[in-house]
């Protein structure tokens, strides 16, 4: 499966997005810990795709936040209130991916 992802490149370039999603593909692979993708800085709500670490694999939410409640350090992203990264366990816009899938992945980029 092709999954394509449009961004805005008016802060980052393309290669910033694939270095960005790259390397949180490689931490959850090596922290099983959660992660947020983003695809746009620029707006006050941003689309972010919030990674939960499920069985062997993760389940990617895609959720719509406001821009102020998370940070840019560099290319990774945090919710200012860690407490905030829960899933919400709904099935709209979730789906699951294996383990063998995000290496993959992060080997491609």
């Amino acid at each position: 499966m092709v999954e394509t992802v449009f961004c805005n490149l008016a802060i980052w370039s393309s290669a910033d997005y694939a270095s960005h999603w790259r390397d949180g593909a490689l931490k959850c692979l090596a922290e099983q810990q959660p992660r947020l993708f983003c695809t746009d800085l620029t707006k006050r709500n941003a689309t972010v795709f919030a990674a939960f670490p499920e069985g062997d694999g993760y389940a990617f939410e895609q959720w719509v936040i406001q821009r102020r409640t998370f940070a840019v350090s560099g290319k990774e992203i945090t919710l200012n209130r860690e407490g905030d990264m829960v899933r919400s366990g709904g099935d709209a816009s979730c789906w699951w991916v294996d383990r063998a899938s995000i290496a993959d992945f992060a080997n491609a980029v």
